[in-house]
């Protein structure tokens, strides 16, 4: 999100995805329906499916991408999930939001997705789209923010156990104004979504631990922050680790990353161009593409995280 390019998310065990005639049996016959519900035409619904716990690798990229690069990503990249942008007035006005058609394919090659609802921003920023500098009208764009997601999460294809994530860029954390009006916002989307244990939030590390104070407290946090802690979750100077603990976080350590297609090739070979993300590292639900029926409750047991999960036991990417 910084600018919207691509998150990348770590892989388990450091290896490359397998080629999809590798898949297991589930994800291959998941694969199969997908496929089905992609060859009713171009506006076919995807498969709804629900979250499952994850720390693989994937990416995001802002609005479709073209088939191909796709499927070299699923074919030849540690990557197995996909960042989506649904829809919101930034995303809109920056041309980022997916087509129902794309995300179908993208459930039909096989990836887990990360839905993104990319809506107003702070008003102390110079993004285009900006939300109300008043508290109280911020927190009401807020609560209609997260309905619009929503109902966008139910055309697309996403069950109401997928946490869906409002992107909410970096914002000057000093400006008492600013910030009011950014937490009414994030507190209004959280009032909708909490309910579901589905209400994450892309904020930037500085900003990101002043939403432990809302009422409503997000249920997940990707965290961005591009020079500590690299392929963790873990270790921030200014978000402890005693909060958000239960398997949900996701950490953006670097971004700008260019891959050439098909992947991990180099000069003639690249007969597919290239694609920029940002890389990223996950404890946290995801969409799985399947009807696992499990959500974020799963887990809410779980201790001592920074020493049971200290890091997504991979390669830096």
């Amino acid at each position: 999100m910084f600018g919207h390019l691509a998150r990348l998310m770590c892989v388990i065990d450091g290896s490359p995805r397998p080629a999809v005639s590798h898949r297991t049996p589930l994800a291959l016959f998941m694969a199969v329906v997908s496929a089905a519900a992609f060859a009713l035409g171009p506006m076919a619904i995807p498969v709804a499916a629900s979250s499952g716990f994850d720390t693989h690798q994937g990416i995001d990229k802002c609005g479709d991408q073209a088939h191909k690069k796709v499927q070299d990503l699923w074919n030849g990249s540690p990557f197995y999930n996909y960042g989506v942008y649904l829809g919101g007035a930034e995303g809109s006005f920056l041309g980022c939001t997916s087509t129902v058609a794309f995300v179908a394919f993208v459930r039909t090659v096989g990836f887990g997705m990360m839905p993104i609802w990319d809506d107003l921003q702070a008003p102390c920023t110079g993004n285009s789209k900006r939300m109300s500098s008043n508290a109280t009208t911020a927190k009401n764009q807020g609560i209609a923010a997260a309905h619009s997601a929503q109902t966008a999460m139910s055309t697309f294809g996403f069950s109401t156990l997928d946490d869906v994530w409002l992107d909410m860029e970096i914002f000057d954390e000093t400006n008492s104004s600013c910030k009011a009006a950014v937490h009414a916002y994030i507190d209004g989307w959280d009032s909708v979504l909490n309910g579901n244990l589905d209400a994450g939030v892309y904020v930037s590390h500085g900003n990101a631990d002043s939403l432990r104070l809302l009422a409503h407290v997000p249920d997940a946090v990707w965290i961005a922050n591009w020079s500590v802690a690299v392929n963790s979750v873990w270790g921030f100077a200014d978000v402890p680790n005693s909060h958000w603990i239960n398997d949900q976080r996701i950490h953006q350590y670097r971004g700008s990353k260019t891959y050439n297609l098909p992947f991990g090739c180099s000069g003639a070979g690249c007969t597919d161009g290239s694609i920029v993300v940002d890389v990223d590292c996950a404890d946290a639900y995801i969409d799985q593409g399947t009807l696992t029926g499990e959500n974020d409750s799963s887990e809410g047991a779980e201790s001592n995280s920074p020493t049971a999960e200290p890091t997504c036991n991979a390669p830096a990417q």
